[in-house]
């Protein structure tokens, strides 16, 4: 069963055709400490991010084609974002 293309002036719910990628990397910090045997504390803090995202989107115009938009988006941030986890080893 196929995809039915959409008619001028219809809207389409749901998840509308298309695809998008997306890649992303987090730098920082992290230290740990042994409080007991098998019993650790770790203090990370992340710090830097940047991702890459691209994206295909499907739409019909007023005639009743579809046409295809292209996107991309990059992004570099600076945030401190610390986190306190405690670790059982077993």
């Amino acid at each position: 069963m196929g995809r039915q293309k959409l008619r001028s002036g219809e809207t389409a719910f749901g998840t509308l055709p298309g695809s998008i990628r997306k890649i992303g990397i987090v730098g920082g910090l992290a230290v740990e400490r042994e409080l007991v045997e098998a019993l650790g504390l770790r203090l990370s803090l992340d710090m830097v991010s940047a991702s890459i995202s691209s994206g295909e989107n499907v739409s019909t115009d007023d005639i009743g084609f579809e046409k295809t938009t292209d996107s991309s988006a990059h992004g570099i941030g600076l945030a401190i974002r610390p986190s306190l986890a405690l670790h059982f080893y077993f």
